[in-house]
């Protein structure tokens, strides 16, 4: 019979609860802890009969096979950093970190650990219109010229039950602002297009929103050889959530519309749907594969699809637009 798995949470706001529920869906006999400052325990902890510790070492102590990290951008490096020393897998919600040099020492830490299971939660990877997307950009539209990821939402809308003014992501200083909080679509563009590099970038405040990180972005990367360009643009102030994917190539167009649900490829005199409905733009599930993927990975399966030795370089891109930005 195999064992319960022990899986420490460090950060239990809506997307460590998620997280909670697909973990307890996958494995019902998980046997949840909760890192928190202060062992402070609630309704939460208590309806999931989690233990609540204080610190990496009790976490430890409590016998964890892995942890889930989705604390505010900024503090994601204390626990990361403590996770890898200690040879524990590692589920990390983007961006993994928020500066270079924390970028440069999860590196270091991750360099002598090929097979150190992790997964970084781009979870857009799992969905299935767009992997079909990714498969059709790499062949069935001959070389691709230029691409666009574009994506934006009214900041207050992200999460009603809290003053989008005292969120992180209105913050600079606790990894906000809307490079990081919609890494998304940088981690897709490069997933799609293949390497990238930041080209220049631009950004701004928007007043009405009155918070003090970036809240409009546009990123230009580039491609050398064969050459592409790709423009992304997000944003913090879309009253309607948009978020849509286009690339051109010689032989045809490629456009993906979350909103729309739909994946169409346009050539010189036709237009096809290629995917359209809910099962290939279902994201609830996205995020329990991720997690089952993370359960397997503990579980001594394969490395996983998106793991810190190879994932990092969106986060790379990411900063690297904030340090050009102008």
């Amino acid at each position: 019979m195999t064992k319960p798995l022990k899986i420490a949470f460090a950060g239990t706001g809506s997307i460590g609860r998620r997280h909670l529920r697909n973990l307890l869906s996958t494995e019902p006999d998980a046997q949840p802890i909760f890192l928190r400052t202060g062992a402070r325990a609630d309704r939460l902890s208590s309806d999931c009969n989690a233990k609540v510790v204080a610190d990496m070492a009790h976490v430890m102590d409590a016998g964890a096979d892995g942890i889930v990290i989705s604390t505010p951008s900024a503090a994601h490096s204390e626990s990361l950093f403590a996770a890898i020393a200690a040879d524990l897998p590692v589920y990390i919600e983007k961006p993994v970190v928020t500066s270079r040099a924390d970028l440069e020492e999860t590196r270091r830490m991750i360099a002598e650990k090929p097979d150190f299971p992790s997964l970084i939660g781009c979870n857009l990877r799992f969905l299935p219109s767009l992997r079909t997307m990714r498969d059709l950009a790499q062949g069935e539209i001959g070389n691709v010229a230029r691409a666009s990821f574009e994506a934006g939402q009214w900041l207050p809308d992200w999460r009603p039950a809290q003053d989008h003014r005292k969120s992180y992501s209105a913050s600079k200083e606790a990894g906000g602002g809307v490079i990081l909080d919609l890494l998304h679509e940088i981690d897709a563009a490069e997933w799609i297009c293949g390497p990238l590099d930041v080209a220049a970038a631009t950004t701004a405040q928007f007043p009405a929103l009155e918070i003090s990180s970036e809240a409009v972005a546009n990123i230009l990367l580039k491609r050398g050889e064969p050459a592409m360009l790709v423009a992304v643009q997000m944003d913090y102030v879309a009253r309607r959530s948009l978020r849509q994917y286009r690339i051109v190539g010689e032989e045809g167009t490629l456009t993906w519309s979350l909103g729309e649900r739909c994946l169409r490829l346009e050539d010189h005199n036709t237009q096809r749907i290629i995917d359209c409905g809910d099962q290939g733009f279902d994201m609830a599930r996205t995020y329990e594969r991720a997690m089952e993927e993370f359960v397997e990975a503990i579980r001594g399966g394969p490395q996983t699809s998106n793991p810190l030795q190879t994932g990092l370089s969106s986060t790379e891109l990411a900063l690297l637009a904030k340090e050009k930005a102008c």
